[in-house]
């Protein structure tokens, strides 16, 4: 097969797929047209979610707040359960999600604030991008990983003090309004997904469709490779100082000078080389990682694939700096995720397999 029949091949075969994925989406997702809750008495909630909307209470409760009570929305794809938790000294809710899944047993927190002008801010630690248009005034922090409430709370105040320095003034919401200016503000929401084409409304059977202008966006959402809540400016000045940084070492790892002054360890140049350029790429990618926080693992590959033009003709197996790269960036995302949330839980796996793959590296080299 000629290298540009495989081409138009792959091609091809990535339209399809494309397509097919935005078929499904326009086929199988819909809205409701009117938005509407359904309070839900403790009876009508299955043991196992009611569970899991009790994992934040205690702690929220700690934190002065007291639920008030359940509901779903009412015509809405698949089975979603949520928890409304109010304080009666602070302009903020809680709500505590559970879409009920396969891939996701734990319910989403989420603190949200209404200002006067009807614009809001919610915080949330959901791990997936929003696949719903946010309005302008809507504005949305997402903490990926972060499972401390009191965490999460403090993130919350910290961006709503912001906002109070720039004249926006919060709404202390009284409970009997809270489910009302939930179902408001959701509607503002779906409202906004009209106007701006995502969807279209099905008079017959009263729901909103997607249209290929959602189905494209949820597919964009799902591989953009920009991270979300980073701004370009930190995003473009973290890739230019983390190839800076590889760049750097990769120069270093291939000056002579350099290279006498570590011949007296008795390790062979290729070692040299590889602890040079090895060690540059950890720092490089943990750096990345941690400046973006997501998308890490992609972009530190990908700048470690500049150190791997610089260097294949000088190290053996250079290109196992992509890996090391793209995991260092796995590193550098948990310890920004740690930093947060304050709980290094799922730092420890990265650190050891980025150890793993050095020395195994390593090892494959002439001593």
């Amino acid at each position: 097969m000629s290298p540009i029949l495989a081409v138009v091949i792959i091609l091809a075969l990535v339209i399809i797929a494309v397509l097919g994925s935005g078929w499904l989406i326009k086929s199988k997702i819909r809205f409701p047209s009117k938005l509407q809750l359904k309070i839900l008495s403790s009876q009508e909630l299955e043991e196992q979610i009611s569970s899991a909307l009790d994992e934040y209470e205690p702690e929220l409760n700690q934190l002065g707040f007291e639920k008030i009570g359940d509901f779903e929305i009412i015509g809405a794809s698949g089975q979603n359960l949520h928890r409304v938790y109010f304080h009666p000294d602070e302009e903020v809710i809680a709500l505590v999600s559970f879409f009920a899944s396969e891939s996701r047993k734990r319910p989403a927190l989420v603190f949200y604030t209404r200002f006067q002008d009807q614009s809001s801010l919610s915080t949330d630690q959901a791990l997936v991008p929003n696949f719903l248009e946010i309005p302008p005034d809507q504005e949305l922090q997402r903490f990926a990983g972060v499972s401390s409430a009191q965490t999460l709370l403090q993130l919350h105040k910290k961006r709503l003090e912001e906002l109070k320095e720039k004249g926006k003034i919060p709404v202390r919401l009284a409970k009997n309004e809270i489910f009302y200016e939930i179902e408001k503000d959701q509607q503002r929401l779906l409202e906004h997904q009209i106007k701006t084409g995502m969807v279209k409304k099905d008079e017959l059977e009263e729901v909103l469709i997607p249209t290929w202008k959602f189905a494209f966006y949820f597919l964009l959402k799902i591989i953009d490779p920009i991270p979300f809540g980073v701004s370009y400016l930190r995003f473009f000045s973290s890739l230019f100082l983390a190839s800076a940084l590889i760049m750097g070492f990769s120069w270093l790892a291939r000056w002579d000078f350099f290279l006498d002054l570590l011949a007296q360890t008795n390790l062979s140049p290729e070692r040299i080389r590889f602890l040079i350029a090895g060690s540059g790429t950890c720092i490089s990618g943990i750096l990345l990682g941690y400046l973006i926080h997501r998308r890490g693992f992609l972009w530190a590959g990908v700048v470690s694939f500049l150190g791997v033009l610089i260097l294949s003709s000088q190290i053996p197996n250079s290109w196992i700096l992509i890996i090391l790269g793209a995991q260092a960036g796995q590193v550098g995302s948990r310890l920004y995720e740690s930093r947060i949330s304050r709980i290094p839980v799922r730092l420890a796996g990265p650190i050891l397999i980025l150890i793993f793959l050095f020395v195994i590296a390593w090892m494959f080299l002439e001593k």
